[in-house]
């Protein structure tokens, strides 16, 4: 997972660039997330900021964590941003051989 800390309050990464059904025909090409609330029982809410090739919030979303979801995640940011992407049928990148940090 390539991994771009500078994403406020979460983090930011690259996914396979695809298409939503929104007003524009840009490629979204990364997502960032945070966790909005945890209740550190049975639930979890994580903003997800679906971002395009010029680095603009595309569309936001709401991922909630219930359940035996909840209750398998570890807690990280790391893990809450594979949860949010597969949700969304998004396909996060390998890191690079490199390198994990993005450069935009």
């Amino acid at each position: 997972m390539q991994i771009d800390n500078t994403f406020s309050g979460g983090l930011k990464v690259a996914i396979v660039p695809a298409q939503f059904s929104i007003a524009d025909e840009r490629n979204a090409t990364s997502i960032a997330c945070y966790i909005d609330f945890d209740n550190m029982k049975d639930f979890a809410r994580i903003v997800t900021h679906i971002m395009c090739d010029e680095g603009s919030c595309m569309l936001t979303k709401n991922i909630e964590i219930t359940g035996e979801d909840y209750r398998s995640w570890d807690g990280t940011n790391e893990q809450a941003v594979e949860y949010a992407a597969s949700k969304l049928n998004l396909i996060i990148t390998p890191a690079p051989a490199e390198g994990s940090i993005i450069d935009e």
